[in-house]
């Protein structure tokens, strides 16, 4: 890469792109995962609710009243585990959206500021297209590597988790139970001692936590945080990864 050149972030722009992340968050918080917050009364309201609706049916010449109410806990045990499994999706499904959020915004500021530096169809499409790890590697080859934050192991996690959620089995999957095994441990029911081994779990056993909300979204915030006002971006020294060397190869022949 033979010119100069810089990458900005200025604070006008910095703190709308936290403020919006953090708005989204809240927002799922409270209209979202509150709506999960009385799930046991919500599932013995659901026997109740089937008592209620059957009474008219119990003859007690030929019921046993034990029967009924035996019938109405199962009802309530089905109804606190469906909720909890909608729960669940719920969760996985506001830390998708927090996720392609952050990644989405991160592309449209880099190619933005690329753009600044003359046309390079080529290399903004690969922006686009790149992976999160060349993403990543292209942000260090220009002088800030956000691999190095605290948080980044947490974004990392986050975006395996989502791509698995997504996929279902592969290359996410196999990386949750290699790196990140915990995720496929929590799930319901608590105690997993049945299926203790990550290996042996699968992408419907993909749980979070609204801590582990907390965490991604503490990580995505750091990231902006740590942005550099100014990367200034080095001449001919700078090793561009290989899609992104050849695609401004082909913008800049020569």
């Amino acid at each position: 890469m033979a010119r100069r050149t810089t990458l900005e972030m200025r604070d006008w722009e910095r703190q709308p792109i936290i403020a919006r992340h953090e708005f989204y968050v809240e927002q799922a918080r409270v209209r979202l995962l509150s709506q999960f917050e009385n799930k046991n009364a919500d599932a013995d309201r659901a026997g109740h609710e089937w008592l209620a609706k059957n009474e008219h049916q119990f003859d007690p010449d030929r019921h046993d009243p034990g029967d009924f109410y035996e019938r109405a806990y199962d009802i309530s045990i089905a109804f606190y585990q469906s909720l909890s499994e909608m729960h669940e999706q719920t969760r996985l499904s506001v830390v998708a959206g927090m996720f392609h959020q952050w990644d989405k915004q991160l592309r449209e500021w880099m190619v933005g500021e690329v753009r600044h530096w003359g046309i390079l169809e080529n290399f903004t499409a690969e922006i686009w297209a790149a992976s999160f790890d060349d993403l990543m590697a292209l942000l260090a080859a220009f002088g800030w590597d956000a691999r190095a934050l605290k948080g980044y192991i947490d974004l990392d996690a986050c975006r395996w988790i989502v791509n698995a959620y997504k996929h279902g089995e592969g290359k996410a999957l196999d990386k949750l139970r290699t790196h990140y095994p915990r995720f496929l441990l929590q799930s319901f029911p608590q105690v997993v001692d049945y299926m203790p081994d990550p290996a042996s779990r699968k992408y419907e056993h993909i749980t979070v936590t609204d801590a582990d909300i907390s965490t991604f979204s503490g990580a995505v915030v750091e990231f902006w945080h740590a942005l550099p006002e100014v990367i200034i971006v080095g001449g001919c020294e700078v090793a561009l990864p290989p899609r992104f060397e050849k695609a401004i190869g082909k913008d800049l022949p020569g």
